[in-house]
């Protein structure tokens, strides 16, 4: 049974395919958190996540009980402050961790999981209009089984001024209302912790009124740190072209 919380100072409830109340909901919490590694992340692997090797459930979610909607998680990462990051990075893989899976229909197909990756100018408001269309991305069917893993996503993109531009990585779960069709389809979120994030977690969905990354502390739920690896490597200065006026 998911928990409900109702946010006063945002509105969530829409209407949907069924005519059901979509509102944010928590994933639950898995019986024992899942600690897939004991390894850390070394640049050029990056990561917001204090811990990003243990996955206790799943993040907040606009859904209409008992199937979630669209949702997207992002981080927008900050390569040459938070980081480091001077030459051109290139995004090689995304490691996302993924909390409880709930089929809720046993003939429905496997949900979607789609991980894309951006650049956003720095200082640029964090919109999808501000960062135009995906550099890169990757798809990749959620079984059951991935419930409470970290899985790897093959999307890929550069960024060539990390002082400029910001990362943006993305991941899209699919909608489970079944639309028009009187079906229950799943639920299914991004994985989580509480042990601490160097910047916010965001979540976007349009089902609940909002259209734009939103953090997660700003609608009432700060405790949900998404966890996830950005595998990547820093272009060499040697291999990286100059102008000589």
């Amino acid at each position: 049974m998911l928990k409900k919380f109702v946010v006063v100072s945002f509105v969530v409830v829409v209407s949907v395919g069924l005519c059901q109340a979509a509102e944010l909901t928590v994933g639950p919490r898995l019986a024992e958190p899942v600690v897939v590694s004991t390894e850390g992340v070394d640049l050029p692997n990056i990561t917001q996540s204090t811990d990003p090797a243990t996955i206790a459930g799943g993040s907040v979610a606009c859904a209409a009980a008992p199937n979630t909607a669209q949702n997207q998680w992002l981080r927008r990462f900050f390569l040459n402050t938070d980081h480091g990051i001077v030459q051109q990075y290139d995004v090689t893989s995304v490691d996302w961790a993924i909390g409880a899976i709930t089929l809720n229909d046993p003939a429905a197909s496997d949900p979607l999981g789609t991980v894309n990756v951006y650049a956003l100018a720095n200082g640029a408001g964090f919109t999808y209009a501000n960062m135009g269309a995906a550099l890169g991305t990757a798809a990749v069917s959620l079984t059951q089984a991935m419930a409470g893993t970290i899985v790897n996503f093959p999307a890929t993109g550069s960024i060539i001024t990390p002082a400029a531009t910001d990362l943006v990585v993305e991941i899209v779960m699919a909608e489970g209302q079944g639309g028009t069709v009187p079906t229950d389809l799943w639920d299914v979120r991004a994985g989580v912790n509480g042990a601490g994030e160097l910047q916010e977690s965001y979540i976007a969905s349009a089902t609940c009124g909002i259209n734009d990354p939103t953090t997660q502390t700003s609608i009432g739920f700060p405790g949900l740190h998404l966890v996830l690896t950005v595998n990547g490597n820093e272009l060499p200065v040697e291999l990286m072209s100059f102008s000589i006026e």
